[in-house]
């Protein structure tokens, strides 16, 4: 488990994170300032991930998929 700005990550579709971008399956976010990046990361990537609309989304499809 990676760990945040020491918290740990909670979100099942994260990836790995880089300087200034989360990488998740949903694909890649970059932020132009570093602190865009730890207020993203911390709020969903770390924290309520289910709150996040790429998190949602995965959720949603992965559900669709198994309907089918």
């Amino acid at each position: 488990m990676s760990v945040f700005n020491s918290k740990p990550w909670t979100c099942p579709f994260f990836v790995y994170s880089d300087k200034g971008e989360v990488h998740c399956e949903g694909g890649i976010m970059r932020y132009p300032e570093m602190s865009a990046h730890i207020e993203y990361a911390n709020r969903y990537c770390a924290g309520e991930w289910k709150g996040c609309t790429v998190a949602r989304n995965l959720l949603l499809y992965y559900d669709s998929q198994e309907d089918e």
